[in-house]
């Protein structure tokens, strides 16, 4: 087993690459329903 000397530091490391993950996952459903959005006004339009 591993011991790492400063785990808060890997703590810190861990939430950066999950803050990293969210935030590219939303701004992919942001654009997919930002295209949707566009397509439905063009439709109704």
């Amino acid at each position: 087993k591993h011991v790492y000397k400063n785990p808060r530091k890997k703590q810190l490391f861990f939430l950066v690459k999950l803050a990293n993950n969210l935030r590219f996952l939303a701004a992919k459903v942001v654009t997919k329903t930002d295209i949707n959005c566009q397509s439905r006004s063009v439709l109704t339009t």
